[in-house]
């Protein structure tokens, strides 16, 4: 394979070569176009979350339009991190918070699908290492431990749980409009069956007050309140 993408703009720092070669070659055969990535700061508390994952996000659809457009687009292996720590998670509440904050961004630029990556520590078949992402032969990147461990989830688990039940099924994502700057973000879902899952994420050390205005009436639907919060999640 030839990795000389002159056509593309610093291919070989958007950890997408392999989708910056099928953009060139083959984009008329393929459906589905997808990349790896892993959103990390240094302090999970930090509000950077969102624009590290808006800015790959954009750069993404951006490259799609010129060379893929209307296909589908998937971040098919993603998670949040910690940039000084060699595995990819811990059990950190906060990364529960910057996961949804990490989707609504990706909602927002286009992203057809996104597969959270990893739900479980796993035991590698006769590894026994320490070291890395590895303890005991257990790649420590899930949101849970390996059953043969423990049954107690993460903290960020629960956070997970929430994404992945009320965003199941919904295939509409409606504009927001919002000031990013306040640390507060929003998402609206939907799908054709009048569904509807709103998501409003405080991303600061205090309770904000926050407001939603609808364009549109939601004919009388009942909404159910949810909640995670980092600070009490046990």
């Amino acid at each position: 394979v030839d990795y000389s993408f002159k056509k593309l703009k610093d291919p070989a720092n958007s950890y997408s070569e392999g989708l910056a070669y099928m953009l060139e070659n083959a984009a008329e055969y393929l459906d589905v176009f997808s990349v790896h990535t892993y959103y990390k700061s240094n302090d999970p508390t930090k509000d950077v979350y969102y624009d590290l994952a808006k800015q790959y996000s954009s750069d993404w659809m951006s490259t799609m339009k010129r060379y893929a457009t209307g296909k589908e687009f998937w971040v098919d292996e993603w998670a949040v991190g910690e940039s000084d720590r060699a595995q990819a998670y811990h059990d950190s509440p906060y990364l529960g918070t910057q996961m949804a904050i990490s989707t609504i961004a990706m909602q927002e630029q286009g992203i057809s699908n996104s597969v959270y990556w990893s739900l479980y520590n796993q035991q590698w078949p006769n590894n026994t290492n320490t070291g890395g992402e590895f303890t005991n032969g257990v790649q420590m990147c899930g949101l849970a431990n390996s059953l043969q461990l423990s049954t107690i989830p993460s903290t960020q688990y629960y956070a997970f749980a929430l994404l992945s039940r009320f965003y199941s099924g919904m295939n509409r994502v409606y504009k927001s409009s919002y000031e990013e700057m306040v640390g507060v973000y929003y998402a609206m879902l939907g799908n054709q069956k009048g569904g509807v899952t709103i998501t409003a994420v405080n991303n600061n050390s205090e309770a904000v007050k926050a407001e939603i205005s609808l364009e549109k009436s939601l004919n009388g639907a009942t909404l159910y309140r949810h909640v995670y919060n980092p600070n009490t999640m046990i």
